[in-house]
This record gives C-alpha cells, sequence and structure tokens, in this order.
C-alpha cells in the first residue's frame, strides 16, 4: 500500500507512526533495517523439557509469555509465564517492549501451540528475533510437571 509505504519511508527508525488507509488508521512501527545477505529471523520451537529447564532455574534471562485467555490462565499456569491473551494483542501490542526485553530469548506458550505460534510472528514483526513456540504447549508441559493441571 503506497500509504504505508509512505509513512515507512519517512520515519526514523524504531519510532512509531500514525497512517491512514483505506482499511482504518494504523500504528507503525519502523524496525531497523538488515544488512545486505543477513538472515530474517525466524520462530524457534522448543521442546517443554528445555522450558522446563528454564522455569527451575527461575531464570531471568530469558522472557516467559503465555497467550492463553485469562480464564485459561486461572486453571493452569506455569511459574515466570507471563499473561499476554492473543485476544488481546491490539492492546499490548505497542507497549510489550516497555514489560519485556525484545534482546532476550522469548519463549511463548499457549494450550497447545497455534495461538503461541500466532504470537511469536507478531513478536518477531515488533524486532524481537529470539523467539521460540512450546511444542505441545501447556497441555505437554503438564505431561512433565504433573502440579499443572491439563484441562
Amino acid at each position: 500500500m503506497p500509504e504505508f509505504e509512505r509513512v515507512a519511508f519517512s520515519t526514523p527508525i524504531n519510532e512509531i507512526a500514525f497512517c491512514t488507509t483505506q482499511f482504518g488508521h494504523h500504528l507503525i512501527k519502523v524496525l531497523d533495517v538488515k544488512e545486505s545477505g543477513a538472515t530474517v529471523p525466524q520462530m524457534q520451537s522448543i521442546r517443554v523439557d528445555e522450558v522446563k529447564q528454564y522455569v527451575d532455574a527461575a531464570s531471568k534471562d530469558v522472557n516467559l509469555i503465555d497467550c492463553r485467555e485469562e480464564n485459561e490462565f486461572a486453571i493452569a499456569k506455569v511459574d515466570g509465564f507471563l499473561l499476554y491473551p492473543l485476544s488481546q494483542a491490539e492492546k499490548w501490542q505497542m507497549t510489550i517492549e516497555m514489560d519485556v526485553d525484545p534482546e532476550k530469548k522469548t519463549i511463548v506458550m499457549c494450550k497447545a501451540g497455534i495461538r503461541s505460534a500466532k504470537v511469536c510472528q507478531m513478536l518477531l514483526s515488533l524486532g524481537f528475533e529470539d523467539v521460540h513456540n512450546v511444542v505441545g504447549g501447556i497441555d505437554a508441559y503438564s505431561s512433565i510437571d504433573k502440579s499443572v493441571p491439563r484441562y
């Protein structure tokens, strides 16, 4: 869309700009330009046993994000995971960098791995680079940590 291009090319890197198109009003964050030949960050998968190691260590070196709904989080949760429901992404996507360090490894979990894959892609588009989707989600995690109920 020409409106996006005009705004994107006239906005400084790492700044947020406002754009209006035929589809509505949009906030655009211009990310750093990749050098020629540089690879674009991709979502990676992480096994639940690897996630449990971070949880058990109470590691501050990673961001732990749960993208399920509040009612699901109330039923079963894993210590250290912060709740950012996918259904509320438009509320938190422009401010998540204030709460979560985009420079750190980020692990995202939902119930089975579908919603978290969507959030991983969203985080990558926001400039996060080391983003991991929990294979099997909290459902798989509950199989190795019996303190987390299945639902």
